[in-house]
């Protein structure tokens, strides 16, 4: 099955939230100069009403405070930046509030929102199909290739059937995350899918063409003579498909000086496209595949977080487990043939092996079925604007229950089902667009599969997205309360 497309709400929130990291070095000059102009506008909120006299008291204590400032951070293009006067007035002033309360808050762990804010997702990805890893951790075909032994004993095969899957995938993301308290954070995530995916089957002869069947239409006739229609070639979202829903709780239980850890819970939503069962790539109807799980489901993130000590301190080391589990469904079932017996029994007279072939017509409307559980393991080294991590899954077979022995055989012929493992490396760049007040931070992600068992592959998998801070009821000691100066 195709993985749910690495568009994590998540993790776009860890990524909003790292500009707190990545200005660290500068934290303690920014708290003296900066967080201490900010303090005397919260004294003085009707400055735009003041006199002439008071306007001249602000401007000579403004001066007395830019004397008594640190001597700066060394960089002289950074101090620039934290003494300038903010453009844009009142606005400026208010970005410049709450970048400045960014960088003194402790955002490690959990990264919870602060109280009273609101944090806005929107991402967009894409990946391409490009293979498979075999139960032996070996680099296959994205479908089996269809292969039967020769009945006639003249050495090679039958004839051999390759999918020649191709394709592409791109996403859509949307969360909404909001500060209930500052270690108790809420939210919801959703994303969507564009698929286009198409197969363009070769078929191979082998012996075969001694029975006539010598091309690919040949060889859906037989395919059908057997019960099981020809496989649809194409599938293209329209415009896209919903995928998972993820409501998250997030709660920053624990933290000192160098460690933090916390609980993140998610309950996901049968939101998700299904594959049309008669275009569904599990059963060799076609491309289509599920844009996510389907299916009821509880998670559960538990993120260890470790500072470092100074000159250090800019560099962060994080491992986080998690996993989830998921409730049965039913599924429709796809439409068989009726067999041509006949057919049937010719080819296993001649010795082809016709036992996969089995009538299933009787095929209920509906199946069982329940999205296998996961769990994964994921170590983070992030260092200022760029971030290291490598995440191992490992998945657990999913459950299709049928009245049908055959539509359970056919589903392990196919063998895109079961357990199964991957490794994937992801690097990012995360950049923070207050300089160009603008209240949001800008991401680049790019994800590479290395390694697995019995797992899709993906590459060119690449991520952009940006998220906003939006301070909707922030309590008093976050609360900006200058004026226009």
């Amino acid at each position: 099955m195709f993985e749910r497309m690495p568009l994590s709400a998540g993790f776009w929130l860890l990524l909003l939230l790292t500009i707190c990291l990545m200005l660290l070095p500068i934290a303690a000059a920014a708290d003296e100069g900066e967080a201490g102009d900010d303090q005397d506008e919260s004294d003085e909120p009707g400055d735009a009403e003041q006199t002439d006299d008071a306007e001249q008291t602000d401007e000579a204590e403004e001066s007395a405070e830019a004397e008594e400032q640190p001597a700066g951070t060394g960089d002289a293009f950074l101090d620039a930046y934290l003494q300038r006067e903010p453009l844009f007035g009142r606005y400026g002033r208010w970005l410049k509030h709450y970048e400045n309360m960014a960088l003194n808050l402790d955002m490690r762990g959990t990264m919870t929102v602060p109280q009273g804010f609101l944090v806005a997702v929107v991402g967009w990805g894409t990946m391409r199909p490009y293979g498979r890893f075999d139960n032996n951790r070996e680099m296959d075909n994205l479908l089996p290739v269809l292969q039967f032994e020769d009945p006639f004993h003249y050495g090679g095969e039958f004839f051999e059937f390759s999918f020649n899957l191709s394709g592409n995938a791109s996403g859509y993301a949307v969360a909404l995350m909001y500060g209930i308290t500052d270690t108790l954070t809420v939210g919801v995530s959703t994303m969507f899918m564009d698929l286009d995916i198409n197969i363009d089957p070769v078929f191979e002869p082998g012996t075969s063409d001694r029975l006539g069947i010598a091309s690919r239409d040949d060889f859906y006739d037989m395919f059908e003579a057997l019960g099981h229609p020809a496989p649809v070639h194409h599938y293209k979202s329209d415009p896209v498909d919903w995928g998972d829903t993820i409501i998250d709780v997030v709660w920053s239980c624990y933290r000192n000086s160098w460690f933090a850890t916390g609980t993140n819970w998610h309950i996901y939503l049968p939101t998700a496209h299904q594959a049309d069962a008669n275009k569904n790539m599990i059963f060799a109807m076609g491309p289509d595949t599920d844009t996510g799980y389907s299916a009821w489901g509880l998670g559960l993130g538990i993120p260890l977080s470790f500072s470092m000590p100074k000159p250090l301190n800019a560099l962060g080391i994080s491992v986080t487990g998690d996993g989830a589990y998921f409730l049965p469904s039913k599924r429709r079932s796809p439409t068989f043939l009726d067999i041509n017996q006949d057919v049937r029994d010719y080819l296993e007279a001649q010795g082809m092996e016709v036992d996969l072939f089995q009538d299933l017509t009787d095929l209920d409307e509906y199946y069982d079925f329940q999205p296998g559980p996961w769990a994964a393991v994921t170590v983070g080294l992030n260092f200022s604007i760029i971030g290291i991590s490598y995440r191992h899954g490992w998945g657990w077979e999913a459950h299709y229950k049928s009245n049908s022995e055959g539509f359970d055989n056919l589903i392990d012929y196919i063998g895109l089902v079961g357990n199964g493992d991957d490794g994937k490396l992801s690097v990012s760049l995360t950049l923070p667009l207050t300089p160009l007040y603008i209240p949001a931070v800008a991401m680049l992600r790019m994800d590479y599969t290395t390694d697995g068992r019995n797992a899709m592959v993906w590459r060119d998998a690449y991520q952009v997205g940006m998220g906003f801070f939006i301070p909707i009821a922030p309590p008093d000691r976050y609360r900006y309360k200058g004026g226009d100066k």
